[in-house]
């Protein structure tokens, strides 16, 4: 009876070796997105008024360079912040692209001051950071959520918060990309925001420098 069972369990054992055949390789290849070599800024700060003349961008696969598609354009007699998209599709026909903010502003106004400070939302506290002429960051838009952002000021009353991303979502206040939602300098002292985050309902606040 014990030679039976080792003679079924071998027999098992080698058609379990040998039963199934090797499965071909599964074959891959490997695909060179498009790499873009942007002249200029990827953001710029434009002064209202003046012809705007985009920089450019290529797009290169490899040696190769590639089709470059624009959308988005800029009114360099508005103000406001525009958004420029350039996308190239590479010889496998994957697509990629790459954005440049263009913010169209009075800059002899918005360079001049600096909004920077401690300022009070309702009970919280947040602070302002002048990172550079005209552009801020803000450690915390809706207190307190740590939800930090960068802003501009257009140097015309306005503040814009460009499409960001944050845990809650995406985060912005410009009227171009969610309508009701703004910035607005109320005095050299406060500001108001109506922000869009996510999928919620837009949220009003106002800060007062401290």
């Amino acid at each position: 009876m014990n030679i039976i069972k080792n003679i079924t369990c071998f027999a098992f054992i080698l058609f379990a070796l040998t039963g199934c055949d090797l499965a071909d390789p599964i074959e891959s290849e490997i695909t060179e997105y498009a790499d873009f070599n942007m002249e200029g800024e990827s953001f710029i700060y434009h002064q209202v008024g003046t012809a705007f003349t985009d920089p450019g961008v290529t797009a290169m696969e490899g040696e190769d360079e590639l089709e470059v598609q624009i959308t988005g354009t800029v009114d360099p007699n508005v103000t406001g912040v525009y958004y420029i998209t350039y996308s190239a599709v590479n010889s496998d026909g994957f697509a990629a692209s790459a954005d440049r903010i263009v913010a169209v502003g009075d800059k002899e106004v918005a360079f001049n001051r600096d909004l920077s400070g401690v300022y009070a939302v309702g009970t919280s506290f947040n602070t302002v950071t002048r990172t550079e002429p005209g552009i801020y960051q803000n450690s915390d838009v809706l207190p307190p959520n740590s939800i930090s952002v960068w802003m501009v000021d257009l140097g015309n009353g306005d503040l814009v918060i460009p499409p960001q991303p944050s845990r809650f979502g995406s985060v912005s206040a410009d009227p171009s990309v969610s309508p009701g939602s703004y910035g607005r300098l109320d005095s050299e002292t406060s500001f108001t925001l109506s922000l869009k985050i996510g999928g919620n309902p837009l949220f009003l606040r106002t800060f007062t420098k401290q």
